[in-house]
């Protein structure tokens, strides 16, 4: 037998079957048991580590420090594990995950160490990271040479970008520690927003010189071609998407694109979107962008110092604005007020009002904008939302968010398909325990098998014949009301929908007048 007699070891036979290369050590650290595994993996024979120490395959980067890091955590909790630069035999070198775990027996202390070979392992993560470096670089040349030709086109300064490339990244840096349920998951990299950010104005592009290099104000007609720049971007990405549908970077730039120009109101442009339609990027990219175009000097407009241009966009958070951005904009201010004093080209008159022919000069194609579509509505109510979901024509999740209570109401065919909220801890299965009798012993059986197979919980109840279906219809509807009424009645909450196809029984789907009286709909929706 190698290593170990039974007497000493009395599982040497059951370590010796184990994949993983196995050794055990007196408190002396000298090897009393190495399994065959580990010496195929180290190259030594047998009776080469036998009374030696684990220093025999150690290698020249596992130095003191690490050494005295591996006794401290053994003294400390009477255990190891991390990852070690180890040699065999013959000098070359290995990465091996070492778990180590002290056991005091009757014969004393000893130590059990666990090998396993990582190398390929590492080898790949290190590949894994060269081609994500890789991957990353061509997205960021990319962006930069797209936004850069766009750039060049227009008459703005060499430093925009860096600004609005800036101003986003910190503005969605605070959006995404403080929100980031009401950002999609493929848009919670603050970087990649501030990087896609720079693309805004991509549309700019496929604007006559005639429109986009006139040095007065445009006409009527000129701004109606100029204010389709945001669609003729979108159109841009889009099609770059068809060849590149897994570029979720792709996704982030085309809401940066095809909606920085919308108001939280309903007033901006192309697509007259209000509240929670804009996209968060969209919204973030555009206060970052109206930050730059108030402080920058134009042909048309004269450069407005920072703190003007910080009051003038907080005095419209909930019209031209989202307010959670504005917030995020007065959080970060000195944070993006350094980054304007390091890149910005000129500084801005404090004295100079930011006002014009009784309108707002925030762009060229801006300052004709009638009066009247600088509406004063602020975002959608929670229950405003709820019937924007429910017209959706496949369905999705509505988000609503008071502090740091988050309420979700899942939506599917115009119908409530599910509601709950954080700080409501009782399930619908403590309802059916309590209301309709059934035993715990039934949920683990539904739970597991619906695991398995993918069955619906609630028709896996119905097969089953634990519960009668319109008993269960009529539980859920109350179930689902409570915590439909209560996500409705959150106090300041912001509101999000994001549509998406999902599946439910439709039989299992409630109508909102089922869950809500009527007169509160009417009543928080005007």
């Amino acid at each position: 037998m190698s290593g170990l007699e039974p007497g000493p070891m009395p599982c040497a036979r059951i370590l010796e079957a184990l994949p993983d290369a196995v050794v055990v050590t007196d408190a002396a650290s000298r090897i009393l048991f190495a399994n065959r595994a580990y010496c195929e993996m180290t190259g030594y024979a047998l009776d080469q580590v036998l009374g030696k120490t684990p220093a025999l395959a150690r290698s020249a980067e596992t130095g003191p420090e690490t050494v005295r890091d591996i006794w401290d955590s053994l003294g400390a909790i009477g255990q190891f594990h991390g990852q070690l630069t180890n040699r065999h035999a013959d000098g070359s070198s290995f990465r091996a995950e070492v778990r180590i775990a002290r056991f005091d027996g009757e014969q004393g202390v000893n130590f059990v160490c666990r090998l396993r070979d990582v190398s390929a392992e590492v080898e790949l993560e290190r590949r894994y990271a060269q081609a994500a470096a890789a991957a990353a670089q061509a997205r960021d040349t990319t962006i930069l040479a797209l936004a850069g030709l766009a750039e060049k086109r227009d008459d703005t300064t060499g430093a925009h970008l860096e600004r609005i490339e800036s101003y986003a990244t910190a503005l969605a840096r605070w959006v995404a520690d403080k929100h980031a349920v009401l950002l999609p998951k493929w848009a919670r990299d603050p970087e990649l927003i501030g990087r896609c950010a720079v693309l805004h104005d991509i549309g700019k592009v496929g604007i006559p010189d005639a429109v986009l290099l006139k040095p007065g104000k445009l006409d009527p007609e000129e701004q109606r071609i100029m204010r389709e720049h945001p669609r003729l971007g979108a159109e841009i990405i889009d099609r770059v998407l068809e060849m590149q549908p897994d570029a979720e970077f792709l996704r982030v730039a085309r809401d940066a694109v095809a909606y920085h120009h919308e108001a939280y109101d309903g007033s901006g442009y192309p697509y007259g979107l209000a509240g929670q339609q804009i996209p968060l990027v969209a919204q973030i990219v555009a206060v970052a962008d109206v930050l730059d175009a108030l402080t920058s000097k134009r042909p048309y407009k004269p450069a407005h110092g920072f703190d003007a241009a910080v009051k003038w966009i907080v005095e419209r958070s909930g019209t031209k604005f989202q307010p959670l951005v504005v917030d995020a904009l007065q959080a970060c201010r000195e944070q993006i007020e350094a980054a304007y004093h390091r890149l910005g080209d000129s500084v801005g008159s404090e004295s100079a009002p930011i006002a014009g022919s009784g309108m707002d000069p925030i762009r060229r194609e801006d300052r004709a904008k009638p009066p009247e579509a600088r509406s004063s509505r602020s975002g959608p109510s929670p229950t405003a939302a709820l019937l924007e979901a429910v017209s959706s024509a496949t369905g999705g999740e509505l988000i609503v968010r008071s502090g740091e209570v988050v309420g979700r109401v899942y939506v599917c065919c115009g119908r409530v398909a599910w509601a709950y909220l954080s700080s409501e801890r009782m399930a619908l299965q403590d309802r059916l325990r309590e209301e309709a009798g059934l035993g715990a012993g039934v949920f683990e059986a539904v739970v597991a098998d619906c695991k398995a197979s993918g069955a619906n919980f609630c028709e896996e109840l119905v097969r089953r014949g634990h519960i009668e279906r319109d008993r269960l219809r009529e539980l859920m509807r109350k179930h689902i009301g409570e915590r439909l009424r209560s996500v409705l009645a959150l106090p300041n909450a912001m509101a999000l929908f994001a549509p998406q196809a999902r599946g439910y029984s439709s039989d299992l789907t409630f109508a909102v007048g089922e869950l809500i009286a009527p007169a509160q709909q009417g009543a928080e929706h005007g």
